[in-house]
């Protein structure tokens, strides 16, 4: 285990934090126009940035004590930590998708243009439909893919 693929889980932090600075400043513009929405803006980077840490954080203890590698975690046979992983991801999908579609996550994100920024298109209004859209395509999206590496049995 060595280089990038032992240190992985830090530099998928840092770029979780990273994008979470990013949705900060695609916000600047809007925070100017209407200072009410600081507040909302700041909890949604900040709810961003830890939870979507959770899974590189169960992935570095999966490093630092269970000695795997980053590599590990794309097969499931791996042990207890991998799964801890894959846990830890659904149980994020599980919270992002009860705030989203059962209470009123949408509406707080598309009340925050800049969350939703794809590349160069820019910011963008939306809609809480669209948000549903967007979160259930990815939801679905990062399940697949898991259901896809549990499927494929243990590799050789």
């Amino acid at each position: 285990m060595h280089g990038i693929w032992r240190h992985f889980w830090l530099l998928a932090i840092a770029v979780t934090f990273l994008n979470a600075a990013i949705w900060w400043w695609n916000g600047s513009g809007r925070r100017k126009r209407d200072p009410g929405l600081v507040a909302g803006y700041r909890r949604l980077t900040r709810g961003f940035a830890l939870w979507g840490s959770v899974p590189w954080l169960v992935m570095g203890m999966g490093t630092l004590i269970g000695g795997l590698d980053a590599v590990a975690y794309f097969d499931p046979a791996n042990g207890p930590w991998v799964l801890a992983w894959y846990a830890s991801i659904l149980a994020i999908y599980a919270l992002l998708a009860h705030w989203i579609f059962l209470r009123d996550g949408a509406e707080q994100v598309a009340r925050h243009p800049g969350l939703l920024q794809w590349g160069l298109m820019g910011t963008f209004e939306t809609s809480p439909w669209t948000v549903k859209g967007l979160v259930g395509l990815g939801i679905a999206s990062g399940v697949a893919a898991m259901v896809m590496m549990f499927l494929r049995g243990p590799r050789p």
